[in-house]
């Protein structure tokens, strides 16, 4: 099995950005699973009584597109499912290619550039945990183009639209499923988009299009969990003429635009938005997500405070010379809205109210945050290392230190990774003495942050575990 294969699924895989997409009108176009013929298959072990299996497949179909054309595809998928008692949705993992938009071969951080099943890596066994039927799919002309026939066959940019609804479709109907496995997987009743950066701003121009529903109305994602996507759309086209830039893949048959304002009410829809992402010249491709802001009956957007678009548990950039990576990872929140996505489909119960970041936008469309004395931003969703006042007035949270979203270092010699990597700078020994006299002062206030955001269901109670044990570690 090679890294196009299979998942990776360790703190060393690497999360992707993207630079994407526009706005223009899509004709409609049809496809369906001719079949999904395993390559490769092997057992992953036993989650809360059932036994999940692994397989690499090939996916292949047909698409009848709006111009009376067909076309064809075979890519390449990874399914985990259960052997029983699923939990009856599936789990589409869109999976991310921003190396092949922002590195030449041999530049990548992992050494080549890779294709990331981000969905994995952020949930990983909490998803077999959960019961989740689990299908990551490529999607992009543009890394079909670059790694040949042999790896997989799209032929038209527009087409990643209906392959990525084609995954949906086949979880609700595996019966064209070819290979020697040891069990099948079972049909789901709900399907729940994954998508972080790049193919979270696919997900938004997907559902933002209209193309969220079948021909006869059914919903084909009933939800989308969309990560740091920036309040901007991955729009995809055919374009086969080459830019004229000297980007590393050229062309990528996808364009990356701001899209904000209130989505259509085509299923439920979770944005999970960083710090790093919330307004950097957004006309430019980069980041937009105040743009995005809204709340309607399905829509809520969480700005995470503190919190960068790749902290080290998803990409150690730590190790490519980004010494002040902010180190606080995101993955609490986003497995309890996973948890509240399921429930706002299934019974109704609505998540939090939204939760946004303070500041004010300049004259070139850029988010000015507002800051506190320390310099850490106001508001947003904080996490316990975030200086925090409870609605009972009560002042809870323990910072370190001063937490940042980009890390301005990287903008000359322009590395994207280390750039959105954020930034730490850690209080001096006098100052952390002065806040936290004792040890105990300091796991009181963690505490206390994390019991809250546990009660309004920000995280879940395993990490509000974690949370605890961690500072109950911490030593000055």
């Amino acid at each position: 099995m090679t890294d196009s294969d299979v998942p990776i699924r360790k703190r060393g895989a690497f999360l992707c950005l993207t630079l994407c997409l526009a706005l223009v009108p899509i004709g409609v176009a049809r496809a369906e699973v001719t079949r999904i013929v395993v390559k490769s298959a092997g057992p992953m072990g036993g989650f809360e009584g059932r036994e999940y299996l692994w397989v690499t497949a090939r996916m292949e179909g047909t698409v009848a597109r709006g111009s009376g054309e067909a076309g064809r595809y075979r890519v390449p998928v990874v399914l985990m499912y259960p052997d029983r008692n699923p939990n009856g949705f599936g789990f589409v993992d869109v999976v991310n290619s921003a190396d092949f938009t922002t590195y030449k071969e041999g530049e990548a951080p992992a050494g080549k550039r890779s294709i990331y099943y981000v969905g994995d890596i952020i949930f990983s066994d909490s998803l077999r945990r959960e019961g989740f039927t689990y299908l990551a799919v490529q999607w992009a002309r543009m890394v079909t183009e670059a790694l040949g026939a042999d790896y997989g066959v799209i032929d038209n940019g527009l087409d990643g639209y209906e392959i990525v609804k084609d995954a949906a479709r086949f979880l609700r109907e595996p019966s064209k499923f070819e290979g020697a496995v040891p069990f099948r997987p079972k049909a789901v009743g709900r399907v729940i988009g994954f998508g972080q950066s790049q193919t979270a701003a696919l997900l938004r121009e997907l559902v933002r299009s209209g193309q969220n529903r079948e021909k006869g109305g059914a919903l084909i994602f009933q939800g989308i969990l969309a990560g740091v996507g920036a309040g901007m759309c991955t729009r995809l086209n055919n374009d086969e003429t080459p830019g004229p830039g000297p980007g590393p893949t050229n062309p990528t048959f996808q364009e990356r635009v701001p899209c904000g304002g209130p989505l259509p009410e085509e299923g439920k829809y979770i944005a999970i938005e960083t710090e790093s992402d919330i307004g950097t010249q957004p006309d430019r491709g980069f980041f937009g997500g105040y743009l995005a802001r809204h709340q309607t009956p399905s829509y809520r957007q969480y700005e995470l405070a503190g919190v960068a678009h790749i902290p080290p548990d998803i990409i150690d950039m730590r190790l490519a010379g980004a010494t002040r990576q902010n180190p606080v990872s995101f993955r609490p929140v986003f497995k309890a809205m996973l948890r509240n996505l399921v429930e706002w489909i299934v019974s109704g119960t609505a998540p939090p109210d939204s939760r946004y970041i303070e500041g004010s936008v300049d004259r070139e469309g850029s988010f000015q945050f507002a800051t506190d004395a320390d310099g850490n931003v106001k508001a947003g969703l904080r996490l316990p290392h975030m200086p925090t006042v409870l609605g009972s007035g009560e002042r809870v949270g323990a910072p370190l230190g001063v937490y940042r979203g980009l890390d301005p270092d990287f903008l000359k010699a322009f590395n994207l990774f280390a750039w959105i990597g954020g930034t730490f700078a850690p209080f001096s020994a006098q100052e952390l003495a002065a806040r936290y006299p004792s040890h105990e002062d300091y796991v009181q206030l963690v505490s206390k942050a994390a019991a809250s955001l546990l009660a309004d269901r920000f995280i879940l109670q395993e990490d509000y575990d974690a949370y605890i044990q961690a500072a109950k570690r911490w030593r000055r």
